[in-house]
């Protein structure tokens, strides 16, 4: 995407924004805040309203009234001051992210996620560079506990660590009516490292942040 896209994108947010009748404007470089003295409502009392917009955004960040001037006047700075204290956060973080890791090829990475079940995954990094890695998942074993609810229980990965370089699919047959497509057989197709984004001594999944495993069991459950 051209940067000529992006600036017209930014501009369309900006163009598109709702702007409260003959208010006044106090910029600042990271948003806008926009003020409006009501003196003549219908119960005769003044209203101090304030509207502000974080960077190019099309939606307001908020947009609320006030008794007194200077109350107004204590949220704006208030909403410029964490503008700015998000900008340095955001900038501290981009700068960590730009690190190298401290990631090592033959090190174990475990994943444990999910929301109605545990799920642990595991893999070896057979590559690595600056910022990233590459993993491999790798087979796992029970380990016999006591003390587990059902359908839960104990998992390590196996050593010595065994890759899983290959996994069976289904392979579907033509539509049937009624039917659909019914399977007609399995065949082994192979399966890739994946890149995956590293800092420090952790890994970036689309679900959890990995680690590298500490050598104890890890906790898992499951669905019937």
């Amino acid at each position: 995407m051209s940067q000529t896209q992006i600036s017209s994108k930014s501009e369309q947010r900006i163009a598109s924004r709702w702007i409260p009748k003959d208010s006044s404007k106090i910029e600042h470089e990271l948003g806008v805040c926009y003020v409006q003295d009501q003196l003549n409502t219908p119960r005769q009392i003044p209203i101090y309203t304030v509207m502000g917009y974080a960077g190019t955004a099309g939606k307001s960040s908020f947009y609320e009234s006030y008794r007194t001037p200077e109350a107004r006047d204590q949220r704006v700075a208030r909403f410029f001051a964490d503008l700015e204290s998000s900008a340095v956060y955001k900038s501290q973080r981009k700068a960590e992210r730009n690190q190298p890791h401290e990631l090592k090829v033959g090190e174990i990475i475990t994943n444990s996620w999910g929301y109605y079940q545990t799920n642990v995954d595991m893999y070896v990094i057979v590559k690595a560079t600056r910022n990233y890695v590459w993993l491999q998942p790798i087979a796992g074993e029970h380990v016999p506990s006591e003390g587990c609810g059902p359908m839960s229980g104990y998992v390590k990965p196996k050593l010595p660590v065994e890759q899983i370089l290959t996994r069976e699919v289904r392979e579907y047959g033509e539509w049937e009516p009624g039917i659909g497509n019914r399977v007609v057989g399995l065949k082994t197709v192979p399966i890739e490292p994946t890149m995956h984004k590293a800092e420090k001594r952790s890994v970036h999944f689309d679900h959890g942040c990995g680690s590298v495993w500490e050598g104890r069991a890890l906790y898992e459950s499951w669905y019937a």
